[in-house]
């Protein structure tokens, strides 16, 4: 073997924490040894950033993603969106690609190794997943359970392979769900939007349909706004309300992983 990716972070996840990848290799006892990572945007040629790291005492390399990938977020400009919107801005996918170079003896030039042992003028190539999914955005750490962000409160990912009916409350914020507003106001909320991790024609986050309530003081329901999310209204993937999953999967992209309902 040569590179191996031992820990990396849980996704979806947030730019501002501390994203850490640990690597070892096989190859740390060569002349002038380093581990590489590149950072692109998934789908793009453009190298965001690529660090070079001497290996610990213990042999590996310890890279925090946090602080560079959060250089790549800023907001989306949603606060006026009416049925949905997505997210150009606040939620990307990014590829970090892991590598190494290393000479012969302490005089030569280092060559860079790809990660999977084979010599390369390019880029590394080893990756612990497709893409990851990072939204901008900061764990509370004082309350979290781990480092990670708890994506399982505002993530679940069910069959979606036939007519099946998702009833999970997943609004992408601690907010309570009942929610009050002025006339005239607007109100937008974020929910994540189908895979994360793979391309699935099995399981997603398929948000289908929204239903909205609109209550009086009383609690009495006056209004019910019910509408589904088409591209005709402003929405991801579906052009019509026939379209299972498993016929819009491959549309996804980095902007429709995260949608807003206005």
């Amino acid at each position: 073997m040569a590179i191996t990716i031992t820990k990396q972070p849980t996704q979806p996840n947030m730019a501002n924490n501390d994203l850490l990848f640990v690597v070892s290799s096989n190859k740390t006892n060569e002349a002038q040894y380093q581990y590489v990572v590149d950072v692109f945007e998934s789908g793009s040629a453009t190298l965001i950033q690529r660090i070079k790291q001497q290996p610990n005492p213990n042999g590996l390399g310890v890279f925090n993603m946090g602080n560079i990938l959060t250089t790549q977020m800023d907001s989306d400009n949603v606060w006026k969106a009416q049925y949905f919107a997505t997210s150009s801005e606040s939620n990307k996918l990014f590829d970090i690609k892991f590598g190494e170079q290393y000479a012969s003896s302490s005089t030569e030039t280092p060559v860079l190794y790809d990660g999977i042992q084979t010599a390369t003028s390019g880029s590394p190539a080893k990756s612990g997943s497709d893409f990851y999914v990072i939204t901008d955005g900061l764990v509370d750490y004082p309350d979290a359970v781990n480092y990670n962000f708890d994506s399982g409160s505002y993530y679940t990912q069910v069959s979606a392979s036939e007519y099946n009916t998702f009833s999970e409350n997943v609004a992408l914020s601690i907010a309570p769900k009942t929610q009050s507003i002025r006339e005239g106001d607007y109100l937008t909320i974020g929910a994540y939007m189908g895979n994360m991790d793979v391309l699935s024609s099995i399981v997603a986050q398929d948000i289908f349909y929204v239903k909205i309530e609109w209550k009086n003081s009383a609690g009495s329901v006056i209004q019910n706004d019910d509408f589904y999310n088409l591209i005709s209204n402003n929405g991801v993937l579906r052009t019509n309300i026939t379209d299972l999953w498993s016929s819009v999967y491959t549309n996804q992209d980095e902007t429709s992983r995260l949608i807003y309902v206005g």
